[in-house]
């Protein structure tokens, strides 16, 4: 089974190397690694990437829907390229345990689309978490999601029909519009991980952190607003730790050298 991955990114160096140094430790090694790169500088890769730089994507005048439009058109230029039998959504933000490919290739064996419905947030901005258990007609999120070949004529299709309703685009989101809509007979999903907290999760949405900004509302949580109710603050890392142990590290040093996206709470990490 050839297994490729697809990273969309954009202003994210730092970021990315992070990305790369989860990858690299994975207990099943990728075959190929697509990167479809929005940014003004182009992305540094150090693993063999397939570079697709683009930096004059379609821009609307409006921050959000310029993110959306980046986003669609990011990925249709991978799934355009990929040639593995099985595709793997990587974000660039995003935390991955060393079993992360491992997990997801052994479920695609036998499903053509599979995702986590248990997903975690961490937003560093404010230092709290969510957790969300996603319905099951509502897919997963992308952080952990996984295609089969078989399925990527049918998300093209969907991609491409995206682009001329964006707005509604934007109201349902992108991730269902690809993939609950999904009409491809052998459609199946599986769910990773049972709806308990207690579950070691193989992955972690990052939110708040240095770089280009993501395009869903989680990123869009800036000080003086307040996180939601369905978040909970963390202040002493305590949650971040159970979730990704000593990998809290890496991204500490990295808000302590480089700084945070957004105004945080906390002035010294």
């Amino acid at each position: 089974m050839k297994i490729s991955l697809i990273t969309p990114t954009r202003n994210r160096p730092h970021l990315f190397r992070l990305c790369e140094r989860w990858m690299d430790r994975q207990t099943v090694r990728w075959h190929e690694w697509i990167v479809s790169d929005h940014g003004e500088t182009a992305v540094k890769l150090t693993q063999g990437q397939k570079h697709l730089h683009n930096p004059r994507a379609a821009k609307s005048g409006n921050p959000v829907m310029d993110g959306y439009l980046s986003f669609v058109q990011s990925m249709q230029a991978l799934l355009a390229n990929v040639t593995g039998d099985v595709i793997l959504f990587v974000e660039d933000d995003d935390w991955y345990s060393p079993h992360y490919i491992e997990t997801m290739t052994k479920a695609l064996e036998t499903n053509v689309l599979v995702g986590c419905n248990l997903s975690r947030f961490y937003n560093w901005s404010h230092r709290a978490w969510s957790i969300r258990n996603y319905p099951k007609d509502e897919g997963s999120a992308f952080y952990q999601m996984g295609i089969h070949r078989d399925a990527v004529t049918t998300t093209l299709g969907h991609l491409e029909s995206l682009e001329g309703r964006i707005l509604e685009g934007l109201r349902k989101g992108i991730r269902v519009a690809m993939f609950a809509e999904s009409t491809h007979e052998k459609r199946m999903w599986d769910t990773l991980t049972p709806a308990s907290n207690d579950i070691a999760p193989i992955g972690v949405g990052m939110k708040g952190l240095p770089g280009h900004m993501g395009i869903s509302d989680r990123h869009r949580i800036v000080e003086p607003k307040p996180m939601p109710a369905s978040w909970s603050y963390d202040d002493d890392l305590v949650k971040a730790k159970e979730w990704i142990g000593e990998d809290v590290d890496p991204y500490v040093d990295l808000i302590r050298a480089v700084g945070l996206s957004t105004p945080r709470r906390y002035r010294r990490f």
